[in-house]
């Protein structure tokens, strides 16, 4: 009843008529690995796909505040490492208004970060407060991070979403079969 409620909410769409979609997309994607060359993917194949979509999977949550220079960002470190709960407010002090800071953990997918930050991340403990140094062609920012441990989600908890996407071929192939 609550699944036919949400369907009902979300994708104004009858149970029933849900039924028949799911019916015809597993028909059509079944005549396309039957019929139109589509390949179930094997067990390497999905790791082949699981290691690409790592690129862009794997995150890192961070806090971060931006200071003027390096001796503020390595004293701000510091201190912070002596009391993390202070984060929040030693952001708001040093800050200051109209700096760009994220006290607030923010989740940022890997392949946005710079390689040499990427490095640190990947051995930092959670948790972890350390200085960093954005150097943008000459024009440097200053920051202190507060690492909140980096997700790299496991190739189980990626096999549905990397099985779809071959599936989507396949009920692709099928339509254009049975067309």
């Amino acid at each position: 009843d609550a699944f036919a409620s949400q369907l009902t909410s979300r994708l104004a769409m009858s149970p029933a008529l849900y039924r028949q979609f799911v019916r015809n997309e597993v028909i059509e994607s079944e005549i396309g690995y039957a019929q139109g060359n589509v390949k179930r993917p094997t067990d390497a194949q999905l790791q082949g796909l699981y290691q690409q979509y790592l690129a862009t999977a794997s995150s890192a949550t961070l806090s971060a505040i931006q200071v003027r220079s390096q001796a503020i960002a390595e004293q701000t470190a510091a201190r912070l490492k002596s009391d993390p709960s202070q984060f929040d407010a030693v952001a708001a002090q040093v800050g200051g208004s109209g700096s760009q800071q994220a006290a607030q953990p923010q989740k940022i997918p890997l392949n946005q970060l710079p390689a040499d930050l990427v490095a640190t991340l990947q051995k930092t403990p959670k948790g972890e407060i350390f200085p960093y140094v954005v150097d943008n062609g000459g024009a440097k920012t200053y920051l202190v991070i507060r690492s909140g441990g980096v997700e790299t989600p496991t190739l189980e908890q990626a096999r549905p979403q990397l099985e779809a996407q071959a599936l989507q071929q396949a009920t692709t192939a099928g339509k254009k079969y049975l067309t």
